[in-house]
């Protein structure tokens, strides 16, 4: 996995929760609230092989050393015997005292209910030992936390000339085309960009600090079937409902995609809460995405929307 570095010297990586993954040896812990006042942090199911621990058994506990500047610190992880058997990692009062110590308005602000979850402290954990049980600790100061959601999100592309449908040009000839191919692929790359952007808008609202509205964002067109006007209902950080079109294809950003008449009617009905989100250059193979841009409102104000199937009704 690579590990280059952004602007604000965060790895660009894989993000989970609050966790980023930047090698197989090392791995961002963002802090949160729970970090800083319970001395303690979960660690998902994609965090744990960094820690060595995937094979690691209900009720067991795993001693670490946390080693920050020549100085030694006791930690530990334990995984839970209840069902859920949640993975999680402690620190003893030396390691708190340094979290807070050295993120002292953080710590403060955790502690009246106001830090920001977009912008919080991290601690690196580099594994220098063979069987993951040391790890040397860097402090980073608070940075911006961009979503992967957010670093994709890409400005709309400018509008081409209207076409006219009464004045287009029909050519006419023979041309085979396996219209039940094309039709199966672009329901597989249709379904796989919408579950794409529902994990990402899962994510988006985790890392913002809404676990409680991302547990309630659902697959609509999946439930529903695609009668609904819209793939996947969510919210913005408020709160405030969010009905999701999402129109993906494996061209770029302007490669042509097809509205229903349903999904038209919906998104003029409902112009503040409807989004679409058009997502482009997507790889089914490594189910990544080069780019996506967000249009609000109205469809019929946004693009140039041309008729190109009837029903015939005698």
């Amino acid at each position: 996995m690579d590990n280059e570095t952004t602007e604000n010297g965060l790895a660009s990586s894989e993000s989970h929760y609050s966790w980023t993954i930047c090698s197989p040896e090392e791995v961002i812990k963002h802090l949160d609230k729970t970090a800083f006042l319970h001395r303690s942090t979960r660690i998902p199911k994609a965090v744990r092989s960094i820690f060595k621990i995937d094979d690691m058994l209900p009720g067991q506990r795993i001693d670490l050393i946390l080693k920050h500047n020549g100085k030694d610190h006791s930690a530990y992880i334990n995984r839970e015997v209840q069902s859920s058997h949640r993975t999680e990692l402690f620190w003893f009062s030396s390691f708190s005292k340094l979290l807070e110590v050295a993120f002292k308005d953080s710590f403060t602000a955790a502690q009246n209910g106001r830090l920001k979850t977009n912008s919080v402290p991290s601690v690196i954990f580099t594994s220098i030992s063979d069987n993951g049980r040391v790890y040397e600790i860097t402090l980073k100061p608070p940075i911006e936390i961009q979503t992967e959601i957010e670093l994709k999100i890409a400005a709309p592309p400018s509008c081409s000339p209207a076409v006219q449908s009464d004045s287009t040009i029909i050519h006419f000839g023979g041309n085979k085309i396996d219209f039940e191919g094309m039709s199966q692929s672009n329901k597989i790359i249709g379904e796989s960009g919408e579950r794409k952007i529902l994990a990402l808008e899962k994510e988006y609202l985790l890392i913002k600090g809404r676990p409680d509205l991302a547990e309630r964002v659902v697959h609509t067109s999946e439930i529903e079937g695609d009668g609904a006007g819209y793939d996947i209902l969510s919210y913005d950080l408020d709160g405030g409902i969010k009905y999701i079109e999402v129109k993906t294809t494996s061209g770029s950003a302007n490669t042509p995609f097809y509205i229903s008449r349903r999904e038209l009617a919906f998104s003029e009905i409902n112009l503040e809460q409807y989004y679409l989100y058009r997502v482009y250059g997507f790889d089914i193979t490594t189910n990544s995405i080069e780019g996506l841009y967000i249009e609000k409102g109205s469809l019929r104000n946004k693009f140039h929307l041309e008729p190109i199937q009837y029903i015939a009704i005698k």
